[in-house]
């Protein structure tokens, strides 16, 4: 029960911040790849350069505590490379095709979710964030 509010209180926060920068992306395109990098530093302790550069496999095992695949992590660096993969002059099919890899190496933290009804919870947020903000105008 603690572990599965610890979950959804990270998710939850994670996705607002990222949802901000999808708002920040319908205004000013420059600003995104910044507000993504500020993202993966305070969430995965990463430069988004960084991931960026490295195969999927290495960014994989610097996803890991304590030498165990880090899943919430790993969902959140494929959110950070799956936006970052969507530039103004299209997207980035090999940063897409990492976010993809990321998502899969994730697929037990995503089950769990499923499960836990948490998954539910974040689309509902994803809905509802973009009204809230744009009411709040």
């Amino acid at each position: 029960m603690i572990h599965d509010d610890y979950l959804m209180r990270m998710l939850e926060e994670f996705i607002s911040a990222l949802i901000r920068v999808l708002l920040i992306r319908k205004r000013e395109q420059r600003a995104v790849p910044a507000e993504l990098g500020e993202l993966a530093s305070r969430y995965l302790g990463l430069d988004l350069e960084l991931l960026r550069s490295l195969p999927a496999e290495a960014v994989q095992q610097l996803l890991t505590s304590s030498g165990e695949p880090d899943y919430l992590r790993r969902y959140m660096a494929a959110e950070l490379l799956r936006e970052a993969s969507e530039g103004p002059d299209g997207r980035d099919k090999d940063l897409y095709r990492k976010a993809i890899h990321l998502y899969r190496s994730a697929l037990p933290l995503l089950r769990d979710l499923e499960n836990t009804g948490v998954k539910k919870r974040l689309a509902e947020l994803r809905q509802q964030q973009p009204q809230r903000n744009q009411n709040e105008r």
